[in-house]
């Protein structure tokens, strides 16, 4: 009980958070949408700061959840890798992904920016896990060249980083990509990078 009514004040405040932004929630209209007293709310949030941290660190968490998944449905190095950028590049992409717990995506980056920014750096450190587990993997098993795997450890983050702010400012097209088809093109420009010549004669 005491979980659930937690989770459900955080679920609340995300969602306010999205529609309103952090700013202009009130923890009096936490207290209203989820039908909860405020004494409730400092039961469990000693400020509307505290419900906000636990609010990103709910969603860093959906966010490694959704990649351990696909990553984990995929056998080869180079399927996991390919799992791994389609579902990190989706995320937060608005026209692709539909929304999530009632908010999308593009309503949090239009009314606050930091606060999804904030999202991401937190996952940050756990994404950079689940890469590393699938590159040292593909060097295992020499479907994936080492040299260049060692290369590309240390740009990727910085890679999907760079991609995430061109979503979020939407200028594509000054930048002279296709929107409608960059996801493909980089996974293949990525993965080819690194397969061996024996895999890619297969």
């Amino acid at each position: 009980m005491v979980s659930h009514t937690r989770e459900k004040l955080i679920e609340v405040a995300r969602q306010l958070f999205a529609y309103k932004g952090v700013e202009n929630t009130t923890m009096s209209d936490i207290a209203t949408a989820s039908e909860k007293g405020r004494r409730t709310i400092y039961t469990y949030f000693k400020s509307k700061r505290e419900i906000y941290e636990a609010t990103i660190e709910c969603d860093s968490e959906e966010i490694v959840k959704q990649l351990r998944s696909v990553v984990g449905e995929a056998k080869s190095a180079p399927d996991k890798l390919s799992c791994f950028l389609r579902c990190r590049l989706d995320m937060f992409d608005p026209q692709n992904m539909p929304s999530h717990r009632g908010v999308t995506i593009d309503s949090i980056l239009n009314l606050d920016f930091n606060r999804i920014d904030r999202v991401r750096r937190k996952a940050i450190s756990k994404e950079k896990e689940i890469l590393h587990e699938i590159l040292e993997l593909g060097i295992s098993d020499q479907s994936f060249d080492e040299k260049q795997t060692q290369r590309l450890m240390p740009v990727l983050q910085f890679i999907l980083q760079g991609i995430d702010l061109s979503v979020a400012n939407k200028n594509f097209e000054q930048i002279d990509i296709d929107a409608s088809n960059y996801k493909k093109d980089i996974i293949d420009f990525i993965i080819n990078s690194l397969v061996t010549n024996k895999i890619t004669e297969k």
